[in-house]
C-alpha cells in the first residue's frame, strides 16, 4: 500500500530486494491533499493502519479521515467510493467505529445507485459487528460485472461469524454461496473459490471439490481444487 501510495509498481516487478519507502506524516497529508484517485485508495487504507511514533499525530490522522469523508457526497462518490470506504474503515480502526458505520450504511441501504464497491463497505461493516450488508454481498455474487463477481467470493468470508443467522429475511449460508462459485461461467472467479472454502473452514470439502478436479474445463481450476484435496488430512 506504501508502494501504491507513492505511485510505484508492484513490488515483484520491480524486485523484492527493493525496500519499501517508509511512510510518513507528509506522505499521508499530501495525499489526501491531492485526493488522487489513483492514491487515495492506499492513504485511507494506510491511515487506519499505522501507528505514529509522535503520539500527536495520532488525533491529526483521525482529523484528516473525519474531514475527508464529511467532504464527499455519499450518494454520489464515483471514482472516490474506494477511498471513502477505505477512510471509512480507518476511522473505526482509530477508534470511531460508530462514526464509521454512520458513513457506510448509506452504501449499502441504496445499493442500485450507489457504487460497485458496496461489497467492500458490507464486508467492513460485518467486521464491526454489523452484517444488514448480507443482501448488498448476494447481489456482488450475482452482478454481470466478472471482478465485482471475484470481490464479493473473497470477501464473503466477512460474513462467516453469522454463518446460520436470518438477516433482513436471508439466511446467511457460506457454504451455498461459495459452492454456488464454483459453477461462475468464467475461471478468473472459479480458480479462486478452492482455496476460499478452505479458508472459511467449509465442510465436505473433497466431497465438493473432487468433481471439480476432475471435470471442470479449465486445467488452472482443476488444479486448484487438486491442491486443495491432497492438502485435507
Amino acid at each position: 500500500m506504501v508502494d501504491r501510495l507513492m505511485g510505484i509498481g508492484r513490488r515483484e516487478e520491480r524486485g523484492f530486494e527493493e525496500a519499501a519507502p517508509s511512510l510518513t506524516m507528509k506522505m499521508l497529508e499530501d495525499a489526501f491533499a491531492k485526493r488522487e484517485a489513483t492514491v487515495m485508495p492506499a492513504a485511507a487504507f494506510l491511515a487506519g493502519r499505522c501507528q505514529p511514533e509522535a503520539p500527536e499525530l495520532q488525533g491529526k490522522l483521525t482529523a484528516l479521515l473525519d474531514k475527508f469523508l464529511k467532504s464527499l457526497p455519499v450518494d454520489n462518490l464515483d471514482i472516490m467510493a474506494a477511498s471513502y470506504i477505505e477512510a471509512a474503515m480507518s476511522l473505526a480502526l482509530r477508534g470511531e467505529p460508530d462514526e464509521a458505520r454512520i458513513a457506510l450504511i448509506p452504501l449499502i441501504t441504496n445499493y442500485a445507485s450507489s457504487t460497485t464497491r458496496s461489497y467492500l463497505a458490507a464486508f467492513y461493516l460485518a467486521q464491526l459487528g454489523d452484517p444488514s450488508g448480507y443482501a448488498v454481498m448476494l447481489e456482488a455474487l450475482r452482478d454481470p460485472n466478472e471482478h465485482t463477481r471475484l470481490m464479493a467470493v473473497r470477501h464473503l468470508i466477512g460474513f462467516k461469524p453469522y454463518d446460520g443467522r436470518t438477516v433482513q429475511g436471508k439466511v446467511v449460508d457460506i457454504r451455498v454461496e461459495l459452492v454456488q462459485s464454483l459453477k461462475d461461467q468464467l475461471s478468473y472467479v472459479r480458480v479462486e473459490v478452492p482455496n476460499l472454502l478452505a479458508e472459511a473452514g467449509v465442510d465436505g470439502l473433497e466431497e465438493i471439490l473432487l468433481p471439480v478436479a476432475n471435470n471442470d474445463t479449465d486445467p488452472d481450476v482443476r488444479q486448484a481444487s487438486r491442491d486443495i484435496i491432497e492438502a485435507l488430512p
